[in-house]
């Protein structure tokens, strides 16, 4: 059987065609690294924070348990005095009513540390508002009642420990609704069984809890980020082949004139087109990985944890692959 004309030399024309039309090159490369880049450093970003925070928030709990609500909407007192050690701030709402601030909802926490009638606030509360040690707020409660506190105590910001802390006993005479959210307890010092409606919980495992819904929903807003950033590659390298089609017809009449067979024509523009969308997916996952880096480092700071670098391999294999064959599938069509 005859060799078909040319073949051979496949590699030596798809090297020439690229370095002779390197701005149609550059066209159809532009998109894949542009998606390749943003794909992978979104959900690159994604990956290292689903690791990062948990893992700061675990040490942050080191060497304690936290009894947490199963199946209900909060802690209930008879469920505080089972557990009876460990700290159990009460959340409520309470209301100043400031000449310079007009009326303002605070987040408050009862506490059973703080004096009946007294207040401790967090530095940047008592900024905010005006306040120093001794003075004394007018606070509103939920009931519609209200009390003069005086400020105790002005601490650092601990957002362990709120805003604007309050004496428990007092936040449930004004808040029979509240609900405690958690109860943090010394490892050793850990109930084995708190009954119904609550649950023991170690460090690593409350903090996975905690950030769960944010890490899913950041995940579902990536994926259809990178979804639209496919789909702009696919429209972006289709108008690119069809412009380039028509001023390459030329070209291909000339290879068919030489003895070309229709079939090498196609897998001459295939070797195109695959070696152009693996130098922009190289190009991509190069760009993004000094920026993943940084983050990393970034976040192993703020969290005083070891951050490693981590990427998304489901994204970094799917979008390479569908820039592929989009590209390809245009290419032939």
């Amino acid at each position: 059987m005859a060799r078909e004309v040319g073949e051979g030399r496949g590699p030596l024309l798809v090297r020439a065609e690229l370095l002779s039309a390197k701005r149609r090159t550059a066209s159809i490369a532009a998109p894949i690294i542009a998606t390749v880049g943003f794909a992978v450093l979104l959900s690159g970003m994604v990956a290292t924070m689903q690791d990062a925070y948990p893992a700061g928030e675990t040490a942050k709990l080191r060497g304690l348990a936290i009894v947490v609500p199963d199946g209900a909407p909060g802690l209930t007192d008879a469920a505080v005095k089972a557990v009876g050690v460990g700290r159990s701030p009460l959340p409520t709402m309470v209301f100043l009513d400031r000449a310079e601030f007009g009326k303002t909802v605070i987040g408050g926490v009862g506490s059973a540390d703080s004096e009946r009638n007294g207040v401790v606030l967090s530095t940047s509360m008592a900024q905010r508002f005006g306040l120093a040690r001794g003075a004394s707020v007018p606070v509103g409660f939920v009931d519609g009642q209200s009390e003069v506190l005086k400020v105790t105590s002005v601490l650092p910001d601990d957002p362990a420990r709120g805003d604007f802390v309050l004496n428990r006993d007092l936040v449930r005479s004004h808040d029979g609704s509240a609900l405690t959210d958690t109860i943090f307890v010394l490892h050793d010092r850990a109930p084995t069984s708190v009954g119904a409606g609550a649950a023991v919980h170690d460090g690593e495992t409350f903090a996975v809890a905690k950030y769960e819904k944010e890490n899913r929903l950041l995940l579902q807003l990536s994926l259809v980020l990178i979804f639209v950033a496919v789909g702009y590659t696919g429209i972006a390298m289709a108008n690119t082949m069809a412009m380039a089609a028509q001023s390459r017809a030329a070209a291909f009449a000339v290879l068919k004139s030489a003895c070309a067979t229709a079939r090498q024509v196609v897998r001459l523009v295939i070797g195109e087109t695959a070696l152009v969308v693996v130098v922009g997916v190289v190009l991509g996952l190069l760009v993004t990985l000094p920026p993943l880096a940084a983050m990393a480092s970034g976040l192993a700071e703020a969290t005083g944890t070891s951050v490693s670098l981590r990427l998304d391999w489901p994204i970094v294999v799917l979008v390479p692959v569908s820039c592929l064959v989009l590209a390809v599938a245009r290419a032939c069509s």
